[in-house]
């Protein structure tokens, strides 16, 4: 008996791992891991913030959940196989880390390479968690009135393996004083000089507050990436400032900021001694020569360390003016001017989301950027909120226009409209749209994508409608309830005007790819095209694997849309499960019977 035990015992050492556990448990006062009904408690080492650690013996295949001021966890939590310390955990929130579908690249030429892979802050599988420590009184004045001044705070990034802390950063409100600002603010802060996270000390988190779906920005992101142009990366985040929840944000780049250049131009090459001008561009700049040169470019605002003033647009701006379309050696030559094929393939977005307040209908929303090395121009976009049927100033027979309708209905996008007179430029540009709509923008891709999303966010945005916003400006009194509708269908602000969500997404995304595939004649992809997946993991709890599954038609079809939308909208469960692309896919296709 006594080797049996000894034998037991044995066989229990060897299976038994010291592993350190690690969460984030705002508003925590007591914290335990939970393993086999016997509690370890964990600590946190910065009074500022609640990020508990603690080591303990957990067996192979042994499931550990943490407790909260007394309250456990519903759920059962396991480590990843090979793993010594968990991921950080955040309370409560069930998938640490995901495994999102990808979207794929269908552009065949070269994708811009200088960013390199996506950081941990990018990493949209895990959502990371930022607390702000500041001066309880000048957080409370900034929160309050919303002043220009900046303060001094503490930054604390939490990612999916690591902890950053900043001292001494810069932090206040973006555009402070808008009339149109919404209470939930959008923050920006930078860190001390000589310092970076991810070779970024600038960032921005925007309120996504006119989107009720919290989703539009983010997803028009992720397509300029997949497609491979050089553009800001975005990611949710949870913002706690003096440990109060704030909500969940989009963290992005700022564009007209030198962090941007520095990440995405020279995140893989050196950069040179003096970085390039750079520029914010508001509303009218177009890069049209008469009509810019006449006000001195103004409508291009410098960044205060720009080595070069608003008259150096008038460089590139000469160039297209003088610029002969029929001749395909000028227009090649040209290209060393102006990086023109990242620019098609912003534009060919633009036009695919409907971006209203972009550079195609309102030139507005732009920036641009001149690289010392080759001297040569680059195109910015920013800010993708106004997209995907939201807010879009026109009437709902807009989707089914042309893209062949815009140079005459917006001729004061010169660049693009000038350029599209080339017949091998509009080759290009023709073919970046069908092959960009026949494999990714169109119901099957694109809803494998949004409604793992969706399903990912559903905590988040359930925790973010129930906070009361503390600052002056719109509130739209969107709810958890259409946050799940407006993936479908239209929804009402409770204010109306600005933000009312006319289109649901994913109707947009069917009804303007239809438009496309009939104008071309294109087949479009009915089941989910997946790009490569470089943060795959086979133990994460959540995955969405494309298959080969047909979609169903007909009644079939619409009997599919109906039980899931009813199933969604009942849902106020905050566990992630696993969604297949089949599902999804089926999901959207029955919508094409709507539009």
């Amino acid at each position: 008996m006594k080797t049996l035990l000894s034998l037991a015992s044995l066989a229990l050492a060897v299976n038994a791992a010291t592993v350190t556990f690690r969460v984030v448990a705002p508003e925590a006062t007591n914290v335990q891991v939970s393993i086999g009904g016997q509690s370890t408690t964990l600590n946190a080492s910065d009074p500022d913030v609640p990020y508990y650690t603690g080591s303990a013996n957990l067996d192979a295949n042994v499931s550990y959940k943490y407790v909260v001021n007394g309250q456990a966890e519903s759920f059962d939590r396991t480590l990843d196989s090979g793993r010594t310390q968990t991921m950080n955990d955040f309370y409560g929130r069930e998938v640490t880390y995901a495994n999102l579908p990808t979207l794929p690249n269908p552009i065949k030429g070269d994708s811009w390479t200088r960013m390199g892979t996506k950081t941990p802050a990018f990493d949209d599988n895990y959502f990371p968690t930022i607390f702000i420590t500041g001066d309880d009184a000048q957080v409370q004045n900034l929160v309050a009135n919303v002043p220009a001044q900046k303060i001094p705070v503490k930054y604390t990034f939490i990612g999916p393996d690591e902890v950053k802390v900043f001292e001494n950063c810069s932090f206040g409100v973006h555009h402070p004083g808008g009339k149109k600002n919404e209470a939930k603010q959008t923050w920006e802060w930078s860190l001390p000089e000589g310092q970076s996270l991810y070779g970024r000390n600038w960032m921005k988190a925007r309120n996504m507050e006119q989107d009720p779906t919290q989703m539009r920005e983010k997803l028009y992101a992720d397509i300029l990436y997949a497609i491979g142009a050089y553009s800001n990366q975005a990611n949710y985040v949870r913002i706690y400032i003096n440990k109060d929840g704030y909500g969940t944000f989009n963290l992005v780049d700022d564009v007209i900021q030198y962090s941007f250049i520095d990440a995405v131009f020279y995140g893989t090459v050196t950069p040179p001694t003096q970085l390039g001008p750079l520029y914010d561009g508001s509303t009218g700049a177009s890069f049209d020569y008469d009509e810019e040169s006449a006000n001195g470019f103004t409508s291009f605002i410098p960044n205060p360390d720009s080595p070069k003033d608003s008259s150096a647009l008038a460089g590139p701006s000469l160039a297209l003016k003088n610029l002969d379309v029929t001749n395909d050696a000028a227009v090649q030559n040209f290209t060393k001017t102006f990086d023109v094929d990242d620019f098609l393939r912003f534009m060919v977005i633009e036009y695919l989301t409907g971006s209203w307040d972009a550079y195609w209908m309102m030139q507005s929303n732009d920036g641009a950027y001149q690289d010392p090395a080759d001297q040569r121009w680059y195109y910015l976009p920013q800010d993708f909120d106004g997209t995907f049927g939201l807010s879009i100033p026109a009437d709902m027979d807009f989707v089914n226009k042309s893209y062949t309708t815009y140079p005459t209905t917006y001729p004061t996008a010169t660049m693009i409209n000038k350029l599209l007179q080339n017949p091998t430029i509009k080759t290009t540009f023709e073919t970046y749209l069908k092959d960009i709509t026949t494999t990714l923008f169109n119901n099957a891709t694109l809803a494998n994508r949004v409604l793992a999303v969706q399903e990912r966010l559903k905590p988040e945005v359930a925790w973010d409608r129930n906070i009361t916003q503390r600052s002056p400006g719109v509130n739209f009194h969107w709810t958890y309830q259409q946050f799940l509708d407006n993936v479908w269908e239209p929804v009402n602000s409770a204010v109306g005007g600005d933000g009312a969500g006319q289109w649901g997404l994913l109707g947009w995304v069917v009804a303007r790819s239809d438009v496309v595939a009939k104008e071309f004649g294109l087949t479009l992809a009915t089941t989910p095209v997946d790009g490569s997946k470089p943060n795959v993991n086979a133990n994460s709890s959540i995955a969405v694997q494309a298959s080969a599954t047909s979609v169903p038609t007909g009644s079939q079809g619409a009997q599919v849309v109906n039980a899931a939308m009813s199933a969604g909208r009942s849902s106020t469960s905050n566990t992630a499960f696993v969604i297949s692309s089949t599902i999804a896919a089926t999901l959207v296709a029955a919508l094409l019977m709507e539009f």
